[in-house]
C-alpha cells in the first residue's frame, strides 16, 4: 500500500507540472498533476488528495482559477491549498485569503521554501485532523 502523501498540482504550464512532479517525487510525495480545472476536479473526486498546489490563473484567466478554488473549498473545506503565482495583486490576495488558502507563494519558487511550506502545511493539516477526530470521539 502506498502511504506517500498525494499532492495535486494544477498549473497551465506543462513545464512547471513536470518540474513539480520531479521535485515532489524526489521529496517522497506522490504527485498528481493537471493543467486545467476540469481534470483537477476529476482527480480530486477519484483520489484522496492531501494537499493542492495551484496557480491562481487557470484556463487562461483569474476568474477561472478563483472559481475552481471556491468550488474546491466548498467541497473540501479542510483540504490544504497552496497558491503559487507570478501575478498577485492586493485584491486577488484578499479574495484568496477569504477562501482560506493556507499559503501564498510568488513565482519563481525557491525549492527550499517550497519544501518547508509543504511540510508545514501538511503537518498543520494532520494536527487539525487529529484534533477534530478526538473531538468527534468524545
Amino acid at each position: 500500500m502506498d502511504t506517500r502523501h498525494k499532492i495535486l498540482v494544477v498549473d497551465n504550464d506543462k513545464n512547471i507540472l513536470a518540474a513539480f512532479r520531479i521535485f515532489l517525487t524526489g521529496e517522497g510525495y506522490r504527485p498528481l498533476v493537471c493543467c486545467n480545472t476540469e481534470d483537477a476536479l476529476r482527480m480530486i473526486s477519484r483520489h484522496r488528495i492531501e494537499l493542492v498546489i495551484s496557480e491562481n490563473y487557470l484556463n487562461g484567466h483569474i476568474e477561472s482559477g478563483l472559481l475552481f478554488l471556491t468550488n474546491l473549498r466548498h467541497k473540501l473545506p479542510h483540504l490544504p491549498i497552496i497558491i503559487v503565482s507570478n501575478q498577485i495583486d492586493d485584491a486577488v490576495e484578499q479574495r484568496l485569503k477569504s477562501l482560506g488558502i493556507n499559503r501564498l507563494l510568488a513565482k519563481p519558487l525557491e525549492l527550499r521554501v517550497m519544501k518547508r511550506t509543504i511540510k508545514s502545511v501538511l503537518s498543520l493539516s494532520k494536527s487539525r485532523y487529529s484534533k477534530n477526530k478526538i473531538l468527534d470521539q468524545q
